[in-house]
């Protein structure tokens, strides 16, 4: 198993959260040095991963009924982390690479994973205990700032052992859930709106994504809004979609 990494005295795993995709091992691991990646996989799957070239492989036995692979399988890279006292960097399979926006732009130009990788764990400051980027890889969407209220993609995200656990029975939304639990728990999140991280499934059908349907959709946002009402609301344009409810303005002295 991988041993945790370091920086600036910072020990860190990176873990990529996988199932059914072994042919993706090479890229990733690529996309991703010098860093090792810790593939997070089915249990039944784990040699795929190995004979791809996964160099280090954590299987995750099914959830129990009424419970999904997708939030166990976070849960499971939360652990193993816990158990090293290491920072846990979560990232989905299908990443195509990562970009920094230029400064004053509404443009961004291609970096290197090391350079966002050092900027996640900096975030990670003692008061904020979930860093992420923003959910999209369109620079003109992105504001070129650090958010400390919004959501937070699991597709590629950081969370330090004092982190709430993801909700297993939720088959998907888990991530507005989880960003929802740890500004209730912590009152901040930081997403690093100045990068900016590709992926498939931002475009592309697949997976989870294939088996939503409306009625599920719907169904999850009026949990999550019920859930959490003081976040989030049913997204005004988009139906079966969630948005983030403004922060409310701190008042002044007068105000």
């Amino acid at each position: 198993m991988t041993s945790p990494q370091n920086t600036d005295s910072r020990a860190y795993v990176i873990y990529c959260i996988s199932a059914s995709r072994p042919a993706n091992v090479p890229a990733i691991q690529h996309l991703f040095a010098p860093d090792p990646v810790t593939w997070v996989v089915p249990f039944h799957e784990r040699h795929d991963y190995t004979t791809a070239g996964a160099a280090a492989v954590l299987p995750v036995r099914d959830p129990d009924q009424g419970q999904f692979a997708l939030a166990a399988a976070r849960n499971r890279a939360l652990d193993h982390a816990a158990e090293q006292n290491a920072v846990c960097i979560q990232t989905d399979d299908d990443c195509k690479g990562f970009k920094r926006l230029i400064d004053g732009q509404a443009k961004a130009q291609p970096t290197d994973w090391p350079d966002l990788r050092d900027a996640m764990l900096a975030a990670l400051d003692g008061t904020t205990h979930l860093v992420g980027v923003p959910p999209t890889d369109n620079a003109y969407f992105a504001r070129g700032k650090v958010l400390d209220y919004g959501f937070i993609i699991g597709s590629l995200c950081a969370t330090d052992v004092n982190t709430p656990r993801w909700d297993q029975t939720l088959p998907f939304k888990e991530d507005y859930d989880y960003t929802c639990a740890h500004l209730n728990a912590h009152g901040r999140v930081a997403r690093l709106d100045m990068y900016i991280a590709a992926y498939q499934h931002y475009t592309n059908r697949g997976g989870a994504v294939t088996n939503r349907t409306p009625g599920a959709e719907m169904g999850l946002v009026n949990l999550l809004t019920a859930r959490w009402p003081q976040y989030l609301r049913p997204h005004p344009k988009r139906p079966g979609e969630l948005a983030f409810i403004p922060r409310p303005r701190r008042r002044t002295a007068t105000g």
